[in-house]
């Protein structure tokens, strides 16, 4: 009941916070973070989280996704990314005006679909405008790149001007199914002859000005269209075609080339500049409190504004007269150097001493995608100078109280809530994350264990190792989920096991588990480097073994072949493991899933024991009678189990019986439903000295080569006590690993290993043992210390001895 009232106390906070709020999609927020940090400069509140709840400087949304990009003169640092074009809702792209934009015109451009199904105005304002920046490179054709400009047929307006690009301008970039009406290419570095662009009927403006443009000059006769063309400051030559003067509304501009170098033409109209770069003052208004700025017009349809500034100034005007009554006026306007049409506007209240904000942000947002100018002064920016309203003060303050208002509201919110989820989150989360109290990843004390040879890896570094977890480097799946080959900074192969997503085992087992793994070391068993507990993440990090599994060898898979000796110092490594993990682990640890795909081998083929950071510990009264959920694999599993759902230390004693026979077999456990024991069994003929019967089932390597298989008797014998039906009947893993050591010493074989049993395996006195028994006074093998290295210990309040 209190946590439905706390609900909808929470619920009515949200209610009463003010609308507007949007969120971005999270892709895109990705994308411009990644924007973000390939450039300098960029708006200060782009720190934000998000882009468009938090409005972002040059950011409009849409449905919470990003719709304009506008930066023009924000002196943006950096490279044109690759990125932009994955912001596939975008209609409008400005980056125009930054010096210091460097790069290539990105590929992923073309993905941009929204931004070429614009009309001319939008597209002009929005589109391929890149004008003004240190943009570098061929301009890209479709054919050569891979994508081009040719694809973008509904653009109407290519303002490159004023950048680095170099090379031709291929006649491929130009179609007849175009749309282009405009075209700058002027202030590049664009070398080779006009190419043929006569298919652009559309075309009314042109100028490649200032390039290194060659050859003759060109003919554009049918280009009717045609009401401006700038190719001045290049190298042409030649006879200039007399239909080209044709065009009524055409100005020509060959300023800078060879042919104004002919003295009949050097004073000639053609050879002039014609661009204002003086300002022209309009009428004035008086007004104490104008709003002024700046309409920069980059590439205007005429070069001559006095015929076409009234025309202006009376758009603008019809334009603010639907949403204030104001009087406006041209304050002066010229071209610069760039010919760019500066127009300063000045406009005065009436009837009022000041423009409110409200009337300011409603009337005077002329970048707006929706205001539009007559077509002919083509794209252009405003930029408003600051204003000051008369209720500035009064508002600000307003603002504050009504913000604070809000804020404490909000605070009270948050304030029970938080008490609310605090004592919610104290009792989830030692269950939940038993690592949160562990401070900088296991490095403080207080409740956290000492782990000795465990490195704890956040999931960053995980992800790192495994080269992003990719699919190349997985060298292994089993019930516990994949596993990676990795390497550590300092060259080292780990393998990572990753828990699958919907582990049952949860963070309080986990940090036992590695609490327990921690403090194994044996060379018999595969050593644990260190674990990752993070982001939902169960990870364990294992040494590398490099030779692979044993039944890889078995199985001929890895390209090694065993003798009968090396599979006698096999067995007896995996089950002096083994016996470490039952008789000297503290608590004991039952392996549960012994296997041949769980012993590995090493460089020097030295057995290890394998996935056991995965068994279960159990005390020392358990180990003979515990109850668990079903863990193992088909033709290893304890045959008792299925009667009693119980797995004991003797169910890790059959499934090495039945590893036993793979080593003489080299056969799977079940093969072509053939189950390994009960063929033995079945064949097994004790009269027969050689090979006891078991010549068709004896690996023919080991056949082949007439190995002198010394001892086979007493280790069939011994598979076969391992794999008696009751388990009270088979041996411990201390015997096992005794028996194997004996038969290698009394067949003459060489190893290195000194268990110092004290009692040798008896199989008659083991069939008068009950399982009782034998866990309570079971004889443990006395490992040499250079066998391990025991490490690590449970601080005092730390008991892991519990069921």
């Amino acid at each position: 009941m209190l946590r439905k009232k706390l609900l909808l106390f929470f619920l009515f906070c949200i209610a009463i916070v003010p609308p507007g709020f949007s969120y971005t999609d999270p892709d895109e927020v990705a994308i411009l973070k990644i924007l973000m940090k390939q450039w300098k400069n960029v708006p200060p509140n782009w720190k934000n989280n998000d882009p468009c709840g938090d409005r972002w400087e040059g950011i409009t949304c849409d449905n919470s996704r990003v719709t304009k990009l506008v930066l023009f003169s924000m002196d943006i640092q950096g490279t044109l990314s690759e990125e932009i074009g994955n912001l596939k809702q975008l209609r409008i792209l400005d980056l125009s005006s930054n010096k210091k934009l460097k790069g290539t015109l990105p590929g992923t451009l073309i993905n941009l679909v929204n931004l070429n199904s614009l009309s001319i105005w939008l597209f002009s304002r929005a589109g391929k405008d890149l004008a003004d920046n240190q943009l570098s490179g061929a301009l890209p054709i479709s054919a050569k790149d891979g994508w081009g400009l040719d694809q973008l047929l509904k653009a109407k307006h290519f303002h490159l001007n004023q950048n680095y690009f170099t090379g031709e301008i291929s006649e491929s970039l130009f179609s007849a199914d175009m749309a282009l009406k405009h075209l700058r290419l002027d202030n590049n570095r664009l070398t080779g002859s006009v190419p043929s662009i006569n298919n652009l009927t559309r075309l009314d403006f042109l100028n490649l000005a200032n390039n290194s443009i060659t050859g003759t000059i060109p003919n554009l006769t049918t280009l009717t269209s045609l009401n401006f063309i700038a190719i001045e400051s290049g190298q042409l030559y030649g006879q200039i075609p007399q239909k080209i003067f044709s065009a009524p509304e055409l100005q020509e501009v060959l300023e800078g080339n060879p042919v104004c170098n002919i003295t009949h033409l050097s004073t000639t109209a053609y050879c002039q500049d014609v661009f204002e770069h003086n300002p022209s003052v309009g009428s004035l208004n008086s007004c104490q409190h104008p709003f002024n700025g700046f309409l920069v017009f980059r590439a205007p349809f005429f070069s001559d504004a006095s015929d076409h500034i009234t025309l202006l100034e009376q758009n603008l005007t019809n334009k603010l007269k639907t949403c204030i009554p104001n009087n406006l006026s041209i304050q002066n306007y010229y071209f610069d150097t760039n010919t760019y049409l500066w127009v300063q506007v000045k406009i005065c209240p009436i009837g009022q001493r000041y423009f409110n904000r409200t009337e300011i942000i409603n009337c005077f947002d002329w970048n707006s995608e929706d205001y539009e100018l007559p077509d002919l002064y083509g794209p252009y920016y405003f930029t408003a100078s600051p204003y000051r309203t008369s209720s500035s003060g009064k508002s600000y303050k307003i603002g504050i109280t009504i913000g604070c208002a809000i804020l404490a509201v909000l605070l009270v919110c948050l304030g029970v809530y938080a008490v609310w989820q605090k004592k919610r989150i104290k009792r989830e989360q030692h269950r939940n994350d038993p690592f949160a109290s562990w401070g900088s990843m296991g490095e403080e004390t207080g409740e956290a264990p000492k782990l000795s040879g465990a490195k704890a890896f956040t999931y960053d570094e995980i992800k790192m190792y495994t080269n992003n977890f990719k699919e190349i480097n997985v060298i292994g799946v089993g019930g516990y989920g994949e596993v990676y080959r990795g390497m550590l900074p300092d060259k080292q192969l780990v393998a990572i096991k990753r828990s699958k997503e919907g582990s049952m085992q949860g963070g309080l087992e986990f940090k036992t588990e590695i609490e327990l793994l921690s403090r194994v070391h044996h060379k018999n068993l595969v050593g644990l480097v260190g674990f990752c507990f993070e982001k939902g993440e169960k990870m364990l990090v294992y040494e590398y073994i490099g030779n692979g599994t044993l039944r890889d060898c078995l199985s001929g898979a890895s390209g090694i072949q065993l003798d009968w000796s090396k599979r006698l110092k096999i067995a007896l490594d995996s089950a002096i493991g083994l016996a470490y993990l039952q008789d000297h682990a503290n608590p004991p640890i039952i392996h549960r899933d012994v296997k041949s795909t769980n012993i590995l081998l090493d460089e020097t083929l030295t057995a290890k024991v394998a996935d056991f950071g995965l068994s279960l510990f159990v005390s020392d009264s358990e180990i003979g009678h515990v109850t668990t959920h079903v863990r193992g694999t088909l033709g290893y599993l304890d045959p008792e189990y299925y009667m009693t759902q119980q797995l004991t230390g003797k169910s890790d004693v059959y499934s090495f019986g039945v590893v036993m026979l793979e080593l003489i077999t080299a056969q799977p456990p079940i093969s072509e439903q053939k189950y390994i024991v009960k063929e033995v069994r079945t064949a097994l003929d004790e009269e027969e000295k050689r090979y006891l019967g078991l010549r068709d089932l004896i690996d023919p390597i080991l056949v082949n080569k007439k190995e002198n298989l010394v001892g086979l008797n007493r280790f069939l014998d011994l598979a076969l006590q391992c794999v008696k039906e009751e388990a009270c009947n088979r041996p411990t893993m201390s015997e096992i690993a005794k028996e194997i050591e004996d038969i290698m010493q009394t067949g003459g074989f060489k190893i290195n290993s000194n268990l110092g049993f004290r009692e040798k395996f008896n199989p008659a006195q083991r069939n008068s043992m009950d399982v009782s028994s034998s866990s309570s006074s079971r004889s443990r093998v006395n490992i040499s210390s250079s066998d391990f290295k025991y490490s690590g210990g449970f601080p005092s309040q730390v008991n892991l001895n519990s069921s």
